[in-house]
């Protein structure tokens, strides 16, 4: 017999403890407390009497930001089944279930840290984050040592509103960054997520203040790679969080990190993808790692492009160098899993909301009009800011129609059809001029994710 999907219930919460426990190896206790604290929402595949939990996932009820603005955002995680009843399609029907669950909460777009890129893929999601992490040796630090003006000081617990404060107004340039509760400041920032493994440290977090304003804080601690050999020489100081106001703060957050060169040999330092810190630092011998991280799918197509692409493009409908382009581009959408993402878009290149085409309007090459298409993954990837559309196409990931770049009657401006005997080089050039616009014409920041989940 087939089984049974529903909600958890707080009755569900000690099978589910179990559960996770087992498949994360965890303490089971500590998972119980932490889900009587905040019980989840979450989706259960259960025997068909439904007494027994085979295997379960949470959403989170996030808001992130995008462009400036939160949206509603599915966080998955926990996803877990018992050993005896994997690969049975449980928890392939538990996340096909999540999608329409999520679009009745309103949630537009999802994410999750994957335990396989290429299983989250096949229902949607696709990468969307990644990270860069510098392990600076402390002496490449040296032109830091000199103290900043202002002052440095342990944080307490009232700091915790203007910590926040200064947090969002850093993150909110970037697409993705979770807007964080105080229970989630205490129990996934300030302090480990659980038990810590042998050689890693308490956190500590340390607050700049100048000017009577709070300007920086950071979140660090210590890491032995081999717990049983603590000297500093091999220690690591590790950063899990930090924000700045701006380019001098930054620099006093490096000054205060350089004081701890007795205590470690390298610090590691994570940042967001776009952030470059090399021309800060004298003797490159820094090593850069750039790390994949949370993956993302668009849950409700028509809601996300409403809440993420403005009615009114920043710049004028032309190419970048000045030549007119086409009114709107088409945007379509290919999605197995959510039906109601499947169909097409029309974005004006000029003033304009992005709205949805019925079924029956003419595609087009039968309105002239160019149509980008691809598939849920690469339109979250794209639409969230990780991957322009330029990029997207060279990687053949979008597919371009243009009625009018192979159309012999409309050469390039300002091109000689003597140089492009196989004319080839023209309809490419106006293909990536159109995109460059489009890819203008949406605006989008790059994405930042910093919370783990």
């Amino acid at each position: 017999m087939e089984a049974v999907v529903r909600r958890l219930t707080r009755a569900d919460l000690p099978q589910y403890a179990a559960l996770s426990a087992f498949a994360f190896q965890v303490d089971e206790q500590a998972q119980r407390g932490a889900l009587r604290l905040l019980p989840p929402v979450a989706l259960g595949a259960f025997t068909p009497d439904g007494d027994r939990l085979l295997a379960a996932l949470r959403i989170w009820p996030f808001l992130a930001y995008f462009q400036g603005r939160p949206v509603p955002t599915g966080g998955v995680a926990s996803v877990a089944s018992w050993p005896e009843v994997r690969r049975q399609g449980l928890v392939g029907r538990l996340i096909r279930e999540s999608l329409e669950l999520m679009r009745a909460e309103g949630q537009a777009v999802s994410a999750l840290y994957p335990f396989s890129y290429p299983f989250y893929r096949r229902y949607g999601w696709d990468l969307a984050f990644t990270q860069t992490l510098y392990q600076i040796p402390m002496g490449e630090l040296d032109a830091f040592r000199r103290p900043p003006g202002g002052h440095f000081r342990p944080a307490e617990p009232d700091d915790l509103p203007a910590l926040d404060a200064l947090y969002r107004r850093f993150v909110r340039r970037w697409n993705g960054p979770l807007l964080r509760e105080s229970s989630w400041w205490q129990q996934r920032v300030l302090n480990h997520p659980g038990r810590p493994a042998p050689g890693i440290g308490a956190r500590r977090t340390v607050l700049w203040e100048d000017d009577h304003r709070l300007r920086a804080y950071v979140v660090y601690g210590f890491q032995s790679p081999d717990p049983q050999v603590p000297a500093a020489e091999q220690r690591l100081l590790r950063v899990y969080d930090w924000a700045v106001e701006d380019g001098g703060a930054f620099r006093a957050l490096l000054s205060f990190l350089v004081q701890h060169d007795s205590m470690a040999a390298t610090l590691i330092l994570p940042a967001p993808s776009d952030w470059d810190f090399l021309p800060l630092l004298v003797n490159l011998r820094v090593e850069v790692q750039q790390k994949a991280g949370a993956m993302l799918r668009i849950i409700d197509m028509d809601r996300f492009l409403q809440q993420v692409v403005p009615p009114r493009p920043p710049v004028a409908p032309f190419g970048d160098d000045g030549s007119p382009l086409p009114e709107a581009v088409e945007l379509e959408v290919e999605d197995e899993l959510a039906p109601w993402n499947r169909g097409r878009w029309l974005l004006p290149l000029g003033p304009g909301p992005a709205q949805a085409l019925p079924p029956d309007e003419p595609g087009p090459s039968g309105r002239g009009r160019p149509r980008l298409a691809g598939s849920i993954q690469v339109w979250s990837q794209v639409l969230s800011g990780y991957l322009p559309a330029l990029q997207a196409w060279h990687l053949g990931l979008l597919t371009l129609v243009d009625p009018e770049a192979a159309d012999p009657a409309n050469p390039e401006p300002g091109t000689d059809p003597s140089d492009d005997p196989m004319g080839v080089d023209g309809p490419l050039r106006r293909r990536e001029r159109l995109l460059r616009a489009f890819d203008r014409r949406l605006g989008l920041r790059a994405t930042y994710l910093p919370d783990f989940f």
